[in-house]
């Protein structure tokens, strides 16, 4: 076998040499050289590949890669987060703030259909199907009896005459729910428009889900699209938690209001209209409700929607469905 040839003192020495010079350079820029016995995976003779201080203090390409695409990864989740939270607060907000229409009191359980060209409802009907929030709250007014005229427009003042400012918003409303599609077409040859209206009508059926009541100081004007339209938190009410209040006392009526509340809708559903007939009082109301219907078989319609009376023991939610045939 041939002797393996031995490496030249010459060669020897330039390799040393090479090997000083980068730690002599790694010390010039105040980086620890290599430690001794700190095993590499390249050969000891190639010390000239790490001559450049950066492969002793920075990570491989790998690494650098791996942590770019963390930092985007933390950044993307982060994103995503913030509009979560954005969304989440947004719908909060939609569920307790609702566009108010001043217009006319209704009743939980009720459906008003209205044909108009009122601008300003024109406006609110297409600005709630466009954004696919299709609620709005309804409130009626009152007349005022000390003659005064109190501001119940947006700031500035409005173009309403003496005659409407003596009626006042109520605080107390409905939250409107639009059923089906409006119908929105050029006003009819034979309708009289209402003046300063649009050149447009439209038809529209609102459903009445829930009662709430709202706090002046909270209501803001619209500006923009929807602008004269007044916004007001609310804050939804629940029978059942009013009803509980008055039993217990904890609010300015009387303790009492409930239990003869609940009498009197129990006597409502089992008492005889008269001495003579077998027909319940409730009966007797669904049948003068018929009398007085608008169209044929619009109370049978609404009476299938209601469902089932409510309980004697729930006299506010029965109160809202006795009162809901009432003619809209």
């Amino acid at each position: 076998m041939a002797a393996m040839s031995r490496p030249s003192a010459t060669l020897i020495a330039l390799i040393a040499l090479q090997c000083a010079s980068a730690l002599s350079f790694q010390f010039t820029r105040g980086v620890p050289p290599f430690p001794f016995g700190a095993r590499l995976s390249i050969p000891r003779a190639s010390c000239h590949q790490h001559s450049s201080p950066a492969a002793a203090t920075t990570a491989t390409p790998t690494s650098l890669n791996m942590k770019e695409d963390e930092s985007k990864e933390d950044k993307v989740e982060d994103s995503f987060m913030d509009s979560l939270k954005q969304r989440i607060e947004e719908v909060k907000d939609s569920d307790t703030t609702l566009p108010i229409l001043l217009m006319e009191p209704v009743l939980p359980r009720q459906t008003l259909v209205i044909q108009t060209n009122m601008q300003q409802l024109l406006t609110l009907i297409k600005y709630l199907i466009k954004h696919e929030t299709p609620r709005l709250g309804m409130i009626g007014q009152v007349a005022t009896t000390d003659g005064k005229t109190p501001d119940i427009g947006p700031p500035g003042g409005t173009d309403m005459d003496d005659e409407d400012k003596r009626f006042i918003p109520l605080f107390f409303g409905v939250e409107m729910e639009i059923q089906g599609t409006p119908d929105i077409r050029p006003i009819p040859s034979d309708m009289e428009p209402a003046p300063g209206g649009s050149d447009e009508v439209i038809t529209v059926a609102l459903a009445a889900k829930r009662r709430f009541s709202i706090n002046r100081n909270e209501t803001i004007w619209e500006e923009g699209e929807l602008q004269g339209i007044s916004r007001a938190r609310v804050k939804f009410l629940n029978s059942g938690d009013e009803e509980s209040k008055e039993e217990l006392g904890e609010d300015m009526y009387d303790p009492m209001s409930l239990s003869r509340a609940e009498m009197m809708a129990k006597v409502f559903d089992e008492m005889k209209w008269k001495d003579t007939s077998d027909k319940r009082m409730v009966d007797h109301w669904i049948e003068l409700a018929r009398k007085n219907e608008k169209k044929p078989g619009q109370i049978d319609r609404l009476l299938q929607s209601l469902g089932e009376m409510p309980p004697a023991t729930e006299p506010s939610e029965r109160a809202f469905w006795i009162g809901a045939p009432l003619d809209r």
